[in-house]
């Protein structure tokens, strides 16, 4: 069977949670680069080459099963503040070990057009993050942090600036990201 693993350390990842909130007001927010991440990897890079995703939707998130790969990608439907309540609904009868488990988030700690593949380490405040961890009561998962500071000097505060949408231009550089993440993080084998 296929699977998609992370090329630095041979883990295999079962499970991506792309956390953002829910809602038109919210899309294509900094706080959504999560959504945009999977909406990316699901349309764009999985589909493009022949795989197909099973898709199930109900209150607390949105998957989509590529049983060819042997991974979900989900997306909670509840706000972030409440992201590890979707992740446990799904996870609940399932069996994951936290090295398969990708979490993908905005981060205002790095550079829009940069990224970090990292375990355990997060933004210093990121309620999405903190509800999975509690959820999870373990904080050694892989992180995969979206950089979305880009507000040049400019003294927005953080919460005002990820609750603001992205622009055409910066949305060009997500793209680049998620491309160089899965072309050279991620392998399907």
């Amino acid at each position: 069977m296929n699977s998609l693993s992370l090329k630095r350390d041979k883990n295999i990842i079962k499970l991506i949670v792309g956390l953002g909130n829910v809602g038109e007001k919210y899309s294509h927010t900094r706080h959504n680069a999560g959504f945009l991440f999977i909406d990316y990897l699901v349309h764009f890079y999985l589909k493009s080459k022949g795989f197909d995703s099973e898709t199930q939707e109900n209150k607390s998130y949105k998957s989509y099963n590529f049983q060819n790969l042997d991974i979900v990608c989900i997306k909670p439907s509840l706000m972030m503040n409440r992201s590890g309540e979707a992740l446990m609904e799904y996870i609940k009868y399932k069996d994951y070990s936290l090295s398969e488990i990708l979490v993908v988030h905005d981060d205002l700690d790095i550079a829009l057009g940069k990224y970090k593949l990292q375990i355990s380490k997060s933004p210093k405040l990121h309620n999405g993050i903190s509800s999975v961890e509690r959820i999870l009561a373990d904080k050694e998962f892989y992180r995969l942090r979206i950089g979305v500071e880009n507000r040049k000097g400019v003294p927005i505060p953080g919460l005002s600036y990820v609750l603001k949408k992205f622009n055409d231009e910066e949305l060009g550089q997500l793209d680049l990201v998620f491309n160089d993440f899965l072309c050279n993080e991620i392998s399907i084998n």
